[in-house]
């Protein structure tokens, strides 16, 4: 720090400070995801003690006034963390910290994590189709992710995601629902952007290519820096692309890419356009009107007291099937239908979820996490 403010002495950089509290993935011990190429020596998930990490913590919260952000380089946010470490914090206000995270957190994690400072999370969201999903071994479905965009907006905690595609085996059911259900969720974080996914070293697709159907050879930059054949290069090389472009999955993404890629700029246009108003989805005034201003224009629907009350049980992914059970059956499905013509709900195979927030944006964020809890 003292060589910074020498170097910047009038504060115009305001540096972000790493720290490691673990190693290793508690999820990649039980389920390796498929194209993730970090851990190659080992997998093996070990944490800082809780007592140690607080203290840690502690020591990097003199630089307060200095620097903006804590950015903890670990792998996976560990999980005792967020009743052992995190809710006895005292992050300075002018804060944040940094943490990658699984995607499958609670509205109590959640709470936990905004309350404790947490405002920056990579969630590891990756794609937004549970086929795709299980292509990837992520053990989270789309509804997960759905929701924890959700808790994102209530809690105002942001979410750095990539959106994945052309994964061995992806077809375009995934694709198709982008495209249709993109402008859909505009009141929620947007992706970084729409990237082929990559095939790095130690990957179960590098190291299980054939069974993948994959030719793997290194990236082209490879030959233009090192004096090596193709099968040397083979031997070092970490990023690599495949080579059998008549594949299936291959062909399927660049009929599809530049579809989906043209959504998720608009996502994140209408997200950043600040000459606009916000885009906001949520309850206004009760459980039967709904603001919508996604479209740049605000939009209130009325719903009625049964439209409400599906909503709100749509918090949950539902069946079908289950509404009916539940709602009187001859009104249930034109509820259903008008809700989804407003664009309210999600739709993947025979399960329902409300897209709508319970709450206003960032209305969550400062609420005790007894009070936050006691919402879910």
């Amino acid at each position: 720090m003292r060589r910074v403010e020498e170097y910047f002495p009038n504060r115009e950089v305001k540096p972000v400070l790493t720290l490691e509290t673990s190693r290793g993935c508690w999820w990649g011990e039980r389920a390796h995801c498929t194209f993730c190429g970090l851990n190659g020596l080992s997998m093996g998930y070990r944490a800082v003690k809780p007592q140690l990490a607080i203290e840690l913590f502690n020591s990097l919260f003199q630089y307060s006034g200095k620097v903006s952000r804590l950015m903890a380089v670990d792998n996976i946010l560990p999980k005792s963390y967020l009743q052992q470490v995190l809710p006895l914090l005292d992050t300075p206000s002018d804060m944040e910290i940094f943490y990658e995270v699984k995607a499958d957190l609670s509205e109590q994690d959640m709470a936990v994590l905004a309350k404790s400072g947490v405002k920056q999370i990579q969630p590891g969201i990756e794609a937004l189709a549970t086929p795709t999903l299980k292509l990837m071994k992520k053990g989270i479905t789309v509804f997960q992710n759905l929701k924890l965009l959700k808790l994102c907006a209530l809690y105002s905690v942001q979410p750095h995601w990539n959106l994945l595609v052309g994964f061995p085996g992806e077809g375009e059911k995934s694709y198709r629902s982008y495209v249709d259900m993109i402008p859909r969720l505009f009141h929620l974080y947007p992706p970084s952007g729409t990237f082929p996914v990559r095939f790095d070293r130690f990957s179960p697709y590098h190291d299980q290519a054939e069974k993948y159907g994959l030719d793997l050879l290194p990236l082209d930059f490879y030959s233009l820096i090192y004096p090596f054949d193709k099968e040397d290069l083979k031997q070092f090389a970490y990023y690599f692309a495949d080579h059998n472009l008549r594949a299936e999955y291959f062909l399927t993404m660049a009929k599809w890419i530049g579809k989906v890629r043209a959504k998720v700029i608009q996502w994140q246009a209408r997200w950043n356009n600040s000459t606009q108003l916000p885009s906001r989805l949520h309850f206004k005034g009760g459980s039967q009107t709904i603001y919508d201003s996604r479209s740049g224009s605000v939009v209130e629907y009325r719903i009625g007291e049964m439209g409400g009350a599906i909503l709100k049980h749509l918090i949950k992914p539902t069946l079908v099937d289950e509404l009916l059970r539940v709602f009187p059956e001859g009104a249930v499905l034109s509820e259903i239908a008008q809700l989804q013509e407003y664009g309210l709900l999600f739709q993947e195979d025979d399960r329902l979820f409300s897209l709508v927030l319970e709450d206003e944006h960032g209305s969550r964020a400062s609420l005790p996490i007894a009070s936050c809890t006691a919402q879910s």
